[in-house]
């Protein structure tokens, strides 16, 4: 005989009472002897022969069966619980429900979200260099990847196979995060099992950040260039290692200057989503810079260029070619912070950086305007000696006298 097992549900409608059956075949043979019909079982004889393994084989599809149950039950997509909805539950449970399997080329995937995706240009720079990293992976391997397939080994595999290349760790990093990031996108997609995870390897590594002190910047701005391009990058220069913005809003500054009555600010804001509005003053040497007007834009790998020709003409090689925009943004935040008198709330609101956990809560009472957060920043720095900035002076006694 085949040996099967059975669920009966009982349900009351009124004085009604429906009996509903399910009965699965096991697969497993026993001669109708050696079957104990009271215990649902083998009988005692036929259990010490196997050493108990069809019993114990039983007792587990039972158990499969209950959860399978509990899982209809749970699920708040059944309308009704029937035999054939408990019967998907346990195959699916018990890994014997045959699925169709979806091929699904990794490259060709990632290419069509590069392609659909509303991605900003770096972004889709690196998953472009991830989609050659997984080809040339191919070509070695002399085998398409597909998603179905691709699990824990594919991936060491890959990651060994960017390793050999003797990237730096961050480039590392980077293919690894965008490549898990497809991954479970294809997941959610049922592309992949559920049940596969892949175990990251390489760990995102902070690299050391370089940023001009006082002395460096009062060096470079005390500077005189001999020709009219040096002199409008030193304009650049001055805007961003004095206000702390972004290369991206360099012109939305010059756009929106004003002269103020107690000092000269710009308005607008910024680039970089959520896109907070900042205003922020300009000080002295700005105000200095742009007596001859806005000089014009260029590209930021331009002027990241030529930022380090205008600083390698004042400063080391070595600090001169780590300046770049960002530098300049890290190098008036790390100052104005190095001078004890300006909180980092007020710099934050200069700069439409996200406030940190802590502060969150207090800047919730914070309702000054920006224009009065301008004026705190001018006014803390009035109180600061001139000697603690390498020399420059970055505001005027009567803008002090103004703003009171």
């Amino acid at each position: 005989m085949v040996v099967a097992f059975g669920f009966c549900e009982d349900t009351i409608y009124g004085t009604d009472r429906k009996h509903r059956y399910l009965r699965l075949n096991t697969g497993r043979l026993i001669k109708l002897e050696s079957w104990n019909n009271k215990e649902s079982r083998p009988s005692l004889e036929h259990s010490m022969k196997d050493k108990l393994k069809l019993h114990h084989f039983l007792d587990e599809q039972e158990k499969l069966m209950s959860q399978a149950i509990q899982i209809v039950v749970d699920s708040p997509y059944a309308v009704d619980i029937t035999p054939d909805s408990v019967k998907t539950s346990f195959f699916k449970k018990s890994g014997k429900l045959r699925t169709r399997v979806v091929k699904v080329c990794v490259v060709k995937d990632i290419e069509e979200f590069i392609a659909t995706s509303d991605l900003k240009h770096l972004t889709t720079a690196n998953y472009n260099g991830l989609v050659l990293q997984l080809t040339d992976f191919e070509r070695v391997k002399k085998q398409i990847l597909y998603w179905h397939q691709f699990n824990q080994k594919v991936f060491d595999e890959f990651l060994d196979f960017l390793s050999s290349q003797k990237y730096e760790p961050t480039t590392l990093w980077g293919f690894q995060k965008r490549l898990v990031a497809a991954f479970n996108r294809a997941k959610k997609r049922e592309l992949i099992p559920p049940s596969l995870f892949l175990e990251k390897r390489f760990k995102y590594k902070t690299p050391d950040k370089s940023y001009l002190n006082w002395d460096q910047v009062a060096e470079v701005l005390k500077h005189e260039p001999e020709t009219k391009a040096l002199r409008d990058i030193q304009t650049h220069f001055a805007v961003m290692a004095l206000t702390g913005i972004r290369y991206s809003d360099l012109t939305r500054f010059y756009r929106n200057y004003e002269e103020g009555t107690a000092f000269d600010f710009s308005n607008f804001k910024v680039t970089k989503s959520p896109s907070p509005e900042i205003l922020v003053a300009a000080l002295l040497p700005i105000k200095k810079a742009l007596k001859n007007g806005f000089p014009s834009v260029p590209s930021n790998g331009q002027l990241n260029l030529k930022l380090k020709v205008l600083c390698g003409q004042v400063l080391p090689y070595s600090i001169a070619k780590t300046v770049s925009c960002h530098a300049l943004r890290r190098s008036f935040v790390t100052n104005m912070l190095s001078l004890s008198v300006i909180p980092e709330h007020v710099i934050a609101k200069l700069t439409g950086h996200a406030m940190s956990k802590e502060l969150s809560v207090f800047h919730s009472y914070n309702k000054i305007s920006l224009f009065e957060n301008a004026q705190v920043f001018v006014r803390l720095l009035s109180t600061v000696d001139f000697q603690q900035t390498g020399g420059l002076r970055l505001v005027r006694f009567v803008e002090q006298e103004l703003m009171n």
